[in-house]
């Protein structure tokens, strides 16, 4: 399941960048 924890890895990550352009 490699692959799902690129996913999560991805999505935090665009999760801290929407949270400083917010």
């Amino acid at each position: 399941m490699q692959f799902l924890t690129h996913i999560i890895f991805l999505l935090n990550l665009l999760k801290t960048l929407i949270n400083h352009f917010t």
